[in-house]
């Protein structure tokens, strides 16, 4: 049987317009996956935790703000809060100001940050030891002028952003660690943020510097005699949870941020004791103890350059920071909550012997230079009575009657110096042979808060006022023994002349303070926040399953220290229509009918108490193009990391 050769050229045309036609629709389908798949999600109760702040970051570099929060900056810029940064150094020590502020400047806009919300203070990033005399500005005495690594002696800023000082004062200020400190105290008041983030004790001495003018700042803050600003202040790491983190954003389900204690070299072996709770740099942080925030759904994607973080992070050109997405991002941001309410800030505080000074310094770790790495072995912030004071006492003078709460103790984070016992002597708790104390117990080995609850202790209802209380270090272990804070909470006795208030108005050093024509900055939203989780406790929001998959899930229930978290039922739906009602654990379990559906769980007693994520089967599309986009991406980002390096 002859075909004829008309029929066989126009089935071969015919076949090659599909190729071309399968191969177009594949490169499209596949470009989408990739610039345009971000997760999809659903509103949630929990986006009012932060709706309605004032927010801000302290952060030493330009790029850090993407290292310590990025994917918080988002949440609380899309649930309508101001966000601010404050960049303590001009990043100048490899390269340019203008060049660091212009990254900056462009990345954030990325986030949503207006320019005109990044403040500068424009000092030196790394210092000329030769010619000033010290390592670095921190540990110079308070007046000395130090010269930077880029021979500067005065902040100065660029094009693109003024320095600090010269845009309040109309000239800049000289190096020197004083002025340092007072530019981030009148930054901090500055502003008025209800809300701080701050980096912590990171490997680079500009990052410890960072962090400990910041806490020096609060503490001279907190101690002003009317002071009437009380931050919610929370502090993090750049390096270990973020730019030297593990690669982890390529996978089926978003990953949490991972224990930095779980990677070898973060490890001070000679001080450990095999626990993988502890913080590398700051010991008294455990990882159990960590506040975790969900990020804005925009920063998470099925595909790396689906998300505006990428955008924010690429922006970091100088620092080459893209080629740490795959580490910066995270399903949670991770933070350790410093509360500034404490009574023990307005006390005048006295020892037997030792500094008594460092009880109530706001620092729970303290060193006089940034340039040594190791602060596990070298924390000098700590209150440690003299080895023959047989009293081994301190008394703090709150100034005026409380009703006392509880008290927070923060043990020497030495683990071979530890605390078995401290009585609390109150007024008003006297017997026949003089005051009768409570007692603590034991502290948390590490340095962590040991909180001793007052009405717990007296027991049958009972409350106490007082003004002094008298601390007595009953039982130790080891020669160190000692403590780095200690935080007392209570209220004010009616008819006393008290003056702390929750009041969030205060001015800086030249008697201005940031007004919000938005009128933001109050805290005005919820105080508790509930988020769904995978059994690992890996925050959900766009959530991809099997046929085979147990749908299980866990809630994390957060709310800050200090506010009361009664005990919730909750309700579960899904595409509304309720499934279990009156839920009481913290775990459940749903059917898998290996079909997309919107769960959400919610409070009961609260309207604003709740989350929703969604459910979405893996069918054929999803099971080959994520893994063939991620796979393209990954070789595509190995292929950035050569070329970038070597044009460093």
């Amino acid at each position: 049987m002859k075909i004829n050769k008309y029929y066989i050229k126009r089935a071969v045309v015919i076949i090659l317009i599909l190729i071309i036609s399968c191969g177009c629709f594949f490169f499209a389908d596949f470009w989408t996956w990739i610039h345009y798949m971000p997760y999809r999600t659903l509103p949630t109760e929990n986006d009012a935790f932060f709706a309605g702040h004032r927010v801000l970051i302290v952060v030493p570099h330009q790029d850090d703000d993407a290292n310590l929060a990025q994917g918080l900056i988002e949440k609380y810029v899309d649930c309508g809060s101001e966000v601010f940064i404050i960049f303590t150094t001009n990043g100048d020590h490899a390269d340019k100001a203008y060049k660091r502020m212009k990254e900056a400047i462009d990345a954030e806009s990325f986030n949503e940050v207006s320019s005109d919300h990044l403040i500068f203070l424009g000092y030196g990033n790394d210092w000329d030891a030769e010619k000033s005399g010290y390592g670095h500005i921190y540990d110079a005495p308070p007046g000395k002028i130090m010269t930077s690594a880029e021979g500067f002696t005065e902040t100065y800023g660029s094009e693109y952003a003024e320095d600090f000082h010269s845009m309040r004062t109309g000239s800049p200020a000289k190096y020197t660690r004083q002025n340092m400190l007072q530019d981030i105290i009148d930054s901090i008041l500055y502003v008025n943020a209800d809300t701080i983030y701050a980096i912590d004790m990171d490997e680079h001495p500009d990052h410890r510097a960072c962090s400990l003018l910041f806490e020096e700042a609060m503490e001279n803050i907190l101690k002003r005699p009317e002071n009437e600003y009380f931050p919610r202040v929370y502090k993090g790491f750049g390096y270990c949870t973020g730019w030297d983190a593990k690669k982890d954003y390529i996978s089926r389900v978003m990953l949490s941020t991972p224990n930095p204690a779980d990677r070898p070299h973060y490890l001070y072996n000679d001080y450990n004791d095999g626990s993988d709770d502890y913080m590398p740099h700051i010991r008294a942080y455990n990882w159990s103890d960590r506040a975790r925030f969900p990020v804005a759904p925009r920063s998470l994607a099925w595909s790396m350059r689906s998300s505006t973080a990428y955008k924010a992070i690429s922006c970091y050109k100088s620092q080459i920071a893209i080629i740490n997405f795959e580490k910066i991002v995270n399903g949670d941001r991770v933070f350790w909550e410093r509360p500034t309410d404490s009574l023990s800030y307005r006390a005048k505080v006295t020892a037997s012997s030792g500094r008594a000074e460092l009880l109530n310094d706001f620092k729970i770790y303290d060193n006089h230079t940034v340039m040594v790495n190791d602060t596990i072995s070298n924390n000098e912030g700590v209150w440690i009575p003299d080895e023959e004071d047989n009293e081994k006492s301190f008394e703090m003078d709150l100034g005026s009657i409380f009703e006392i709460e509880r008290i927070v103790f923060y043990d020497n984070d030495s683990l071979r110096d530890n605390i078995k016992d401290i009585e609390i002597y109150l007024d008003g708790r006297v017997s026949s042979d003089g005051f009768s104390p409570l007692h603590s117990g034991a502290l948390r080995i590490n340095g962590p808060p040991t909180e001793v609850d007052i009405r717990d202790r007296l027991g049958n209802g009972e409350t106490l006022k007082t003004d002094k209380i008298v601390f007595r270090l009953a039982e130790c272990e080891g020669t160190g023994c000692g403590l780095t804070e200690v935080e007392v909470y209570g209220r004010p006795v009616k008819g006393t002349d008290d003056s702390m208030s929750q009041s969030q108005v205060s001015e800086d050093s030249m008697g201005q303070s940031w007004v919000s024509e938005s009128g933001m900055g109050q805290g005005q939203g919820s105080e508790r926040f509930i988020k769904i989780t995978d059994p690992d406790g890996n925050f959900l929001y766009d959530m991809l399953y099997q046929r085979e998959d147990q749908l299980c899930f866990k809630i994390y229930d957060y709310s800050p220290v200090g506010v009361s978290k009664n005990k919730i039922k909750m309700d579960v739906t899904l595409d509304g229509e309720t499934i279990i009602s009156g839920l009481e654990r913290d775990e459940f379990e749903i059917p898998n009918d290996f079909k997309p559906h919107e769960l959400r769980v919610s409070c009961r007693d609260s309207d604003g108490l709740g989350d929703s994520i969604y459910l979405r089967p893996m069918g054929f599309r999803e099971k080959f193009m994520i893994p063939l986009v991620q796979k393209y991406e990954k070789k595509r980002m190995n292929k950035l990391k050569k070329r970038l390096r070597s044009q460093k």
